[in-house]
Order: structure tokens, then sequence, then C-alpha cells
């Protein structure tokens, strides 16, 4: 299934975050543009607005990496593209890259009730997990741009 939005390399974005602009200009070979908007996150940096539509006009598959070039300006092009049809394939900034020793991945499903409330139990191997390496924060990403941190879980 297409996600509705790209996610972005983070090092790109910190190279150039100061040049960008929240819309961008991808140049396709038939001559015209796509327009992508850029969420401007350094924490989740994601194109949002027009992913789907850019996905379709260059008949891209589902998992994908697509390297483009930048020519200032918000101005880009499409210069490779790379199916992914594997997890371990993925870029490791991707939330759903699976790197081993880069990356850890614990699936759980929440239901409607638990989307917005204020507390939520996390599955204990998890929770065993976050305990046993200390961490003090964990963003969560979802499939549907929704993020959120995570701060003081053990109470």
């Amino acid at each position: 299934m297409l996600q509705g939005y790209a996610e972005i390399d983070p090092s790109f974005i910190t190279q150039y975050f100061n040049q960008l602009r929240k819309k961008w200009l991808i140049y396709n070979n038939q001559g015209a543009f796509n327009t992508i908007e850029f969420n401007k996150s350094y924490e989740n940096p994601i194109i949002s607005i027009g992913w789907t539509k850019l996905a379709e006009s260059f008949q891209l598959p589902n998992n994908v990496e697509i390297e483009l070039s930048y020519y200032g300006k918000n101005l880009f092009e499409v210069i490779a593209v790379k199916e992914a049809s594997l997890p371990t394939t993925i870029n490791p900034f991707h939330s759903r890259s699976i790197h081993p020793r880069l990356t850890k991945t614990f699936d759980f499903i929440l239901n409607i009730g638990q989307i917005d409330c204020a507390e939520l139990l996390l599955p204990p191997a998890l929770g065993n997990y976050l305990q046993h390496n200390d961490y003090q924060q964990l963003l969560l990403c979802g499939d549907n741009n929704k993020k959120a941190t995570v701060q003081n879980w053990l109470t």
C-alpha cells in the first residue's frame, strides 16, 4: 500500500533547511512540474501534500527510494528511482526500515480510544527494552503522519 506521505533523509534537511521553502517543484520528464509540500520539520521531515499525485505521475511502486537533484530555489528533478523490496533495503531514517543493529521495532495496534488518550500502556517487551537501555524519550510515528513524543513512562 502506498504511504500517503514521503519521508525525507534528515541529512538533506540538515544541510539545506534554511534554503527550503514549504512548496517544492519537481520537474518531470514531460517538461511539466509537480508541486509537493514539505512540512518544515527537523524531527520528522516529510512530503505531505502532493506526494500521492507525484507517485502516480511517475508510476512509483509502493516502497521506493527516490534520488532527487536539488537545483536550489525549491526546484528538484528525479534522477533515480529504486524499489525497496525488503525492509532491510529501506534507508535507516525511514519509519519502515529494519536495519540490523540500527533499528529496533515494536509493532502494536492502537484502538480508536487509545489514539488521543493521555496515558498508554506499552507492551511489556517494549517497556522492558526502554528500561533496560535507559531511554528517556521516545518518538512515536504512525503511518498517518501523526507523531508524538513520549516521556516519563515510568509511573
